[in-house]
């Protein structure tokens, strides 16, 4: 009984996923479909929110919302949504792992429900959440530690997270790559354990970027400029009411002391990321300094941007936090 089912498991594995973009959407999601018979749960992200991947969850008895951040290193609850959850120190608990928790301003959530799936002893970081001239959406932070302890697949392009209690076997991990290549996606390794970069190619120069799902748009070091001899966008003088075109400007605003930064836009006319090519690309300019990009000793020393969630999510980005690869979907899918 037992071969047999491996059998009729690695036969499942490397079918094609979808035929089509438009059997996808007639006959519901088979890319889900496919992870659930794979072994994952799946959550379904809320939809009201652009460029940004929140679930609901629940502490105990208490309704939160988290955000997805895989720009964000350690899991984290705002101070009034940690209220009465006990810091590790108390439990006398240590959390095995690369990852050092400080006991005391850590928390343990003993039962966290998303959606149908439980995550029981989930630690968490206490720390306040707020952001400037905004409205705190979050509750929490489900970072890169949640991401890679419950092996998480994050489907930027239909909004949906999967997670795994136990990761892949070897022959899972090959078998789903290749249905994923039979189905048109292309895969680009991403580097690093705890926060993952890229490297895109533009103007015959590399430019590594933080693959970061917190972040609602993409943006680049200020220090990029000179570098890839970038030019602002203007708006046109009708726009403006005067004869001088403006440049189009924004506010990035980080959270806690980070602060709001303005931000100018650029349009890089083609940058590959891997094997595939994309025509066109609108990023912020801002100075990163704040966000510990360029800064010696930091982590994002060697980070020159970020690669933001309006642009994982347009491209269909599959990211598997497990595996450390992220896959892009056929460029004529639709997956918004």
């Amino acid at each position: 009984m037992k071969q047999t089912l491996i059998k009729y498991i690695g036969f499942l594995l490397l079918c094609p996923l979808f035929s089509s973009v438009a059997a996808e959407k007639s006959k519901g999601n088979q890319l889900e479909d496919y992870f659930v018979r794979l072994g994952y749960g799946v959550a379904v992200c809320k939809t009201e929110k652009p460029n940004k991947l929140f679930l609901e969850g629940v502490v105990g008895s208490k309704k939160q919302i988290f955000l997805v951040d895989t720009g964000w290193g350690i899991t984290a609850l705002d101070e009034g949504s940690a209220r009465g959850l006990k810091t590790l120190s108390e439990l006398g608990v240590t959390i095995e792992g690369p990852i050092d928790y400080p006991g005391a301003e850590s928390v343990l959530m003993e039962k966290l429900s998303i959606g149908a799936s439980q995550f029981l002893n989930q630690p968490a970081t206490v720390r306040k959440l707020e952001m400037d001239f905004i409205t705190r959406e979050q509750d929490g932070i489900l970072g890169c530690d949640f991401l890679l302890r419950n092996f998480c697949l994050l489907d930027c392009g239909l909004r949906r997270v999967y997670f795994r209690s136990a990761p892949r076997s070897a022959e899972q991990t090959k078998a789903m790559a290749e249905s994923l290549r039979l189905s048109g996606f292309v895969e680009v390794a991403m580097h690093g354990d705890i926060g993952y970069t890229i490297d895109l190619e533009t103007k015959n120069l590399e430019v590594r970027l933080l693959v970061d799902t917190g972040a609602v748009y993409s943006m680049l070091d200020e220090s990029q400029v000179g570098r890839l001899s970038l030019t602002m966008e203007k708006r046109q003088a009708a726009e403006t009411g005067t004869l001088i075109p403006e440049e189009l400007t924004g506010r990035a605003i980080g959270i806690g002391a980070i602060g709001a930064h303005k931000f100018r836009v650029a349009t890089l006319s083609a940058m590959q990321i891997g094997p595939r090519t994309w025509k066109n690309v609108h990023f912020g300019v801002v100075n990163m300094k704040s966000w510990g990009v360029g800064v010696p000793g930091r982590f994002g020393d060697k980070i020159q941007g970020v690669l933001g969630a309006n642009f994982l999510m347009s491209s269909g980005a599959l990211i598997d936090c497990e595996g450390g690869k992220i896959w892009f979907r056929p460029a004529n899918a639709e997956h918004r």
